[in-house]
């Protein structure tokens, strides 16, 4: 299978001169792309990202894909959404969403949930991808946050923060100068090597829906810290809620037992949901390709 990476926002999604970026194409088409349909001999895939605007890079004779790892419904900055919507292009073929929670499948075009590909992709890396610093248990400090309080959901993170400073020393991952800097937040090495360094680690998602979960949560499982989570309310249909803490501002109670009660055994956990389905994207995702009349 050949890949085109078609517009600047798609290129963006790489070259990114912050942390936000795959940075190499590899990665980006190995995150999202499964086995089965990387093995196709043809056809090539023009891949696009949500800020597409020129349409004249569309062309009806390719198949095209778009890919938005944001809720973009949620957002008004979106330009491709914004003029189309969900699946208002005739001319895409196949969407990666991180907005919904199912496969939608027509005879014109299939979406597929971001989540599931992150699934896919973390059950395939989990064991070669890991900190290559480890931090024994008794030299771990109390909870990092990874995630800013500014701009979005700031009342609900702000909180959140609050309590957990009253039950520990907590460190902001901004006063890691050279993980905020140049390098992925997709799981870098120098991230993961951060995270282990905590016996938990706070991660919030920037907006809520069922399907947007990032890849925020599975740092924290790459790096094997304990993951404080706070977002999509869906998140145990996909991790085994025994692997990580739910945190809900309503009601802490639970949180509370459960970081006192947390032991080393909560890492040794199975990291996905016994009841995980993902409606055998991989399959579904193949078969259209190949019945794709271009």
């Amino acid at each position: 299978m050949k890949f085109i990476l078609s517009d600047e926002s798609t290129k963006y999604f790489i070259t990114n001169p912050t942390r936000y970026a795959m940075k190499t194409e590899d990665k980006l088409i190995r995150y999202f792309f499964p086995d089965n349909v990387l093995d196709l001999p043809n056809p090539t895939l023009h891949v696009y990202g949500i800020q597409l605007h020129d349409m004249n890079l569309l062309d009806e004779k390719n198949v095209n894909v778009m890919i938005c790892v944001e809720n973009c419904a949620h957002h008004q900055h979106y330009k491709h959404y914004n003029r189309f919507g969900d699946f208002g292009n005739d001319k895409i073929h196949i969407y990666f969403y991180n907005h919904i929670d199912r496969c939608v499948v027509t005879s014109k075009y299939i979406a597929i949930p971001v989540i599931y590909s992150q699934m896919r992709y973390f059950s395939q890396y989990y064991e070669t991808i890991a900190p290559t610093i480890y931090t024994p248990t008794e030299q771990k400090k109390f909870c990092l946050f990874a995630t800013s309080p500014e701009n979005y959901m700031r009342k609900e993170k702000m909180q959140i923060m609050s309590f957990l400073s009253s039950m520990g020393e907590c460190h902001d991952i901004r006063g890691y100068a050279h993980v905020i800097g140049d390098k992925s937040c997709y799981h870098s090495t120098e991230l993961l090597n951060v995270l282990n360094q905590y016996k938990f680690v706070f991660v919030s998602e920037n907006s809520i829906a069922d399907g947007y979960i990032t890849e925020k949560i599975f740092n924290c499982l790459f790096a094997r810290t304990i993951p404080i989570y706070y977002g999509s309310k869906k998140i145990s249909r996909y991790i085994n809620p025994r692997a990580f803490i739910e945190i809900d501002t309503h009601d802490l109670t639970e949180a509370r037992d459960r970081i006192m009660k947390a032991t080393d055994d909560i890492l040794s956990e199975p990291k996905i949901a016994d009841t995980y389905n993902d409606e055998n994207y991989d399959v579904l995702l193949k078969s259209f390709i190949d019945t794709l009349q271009i």
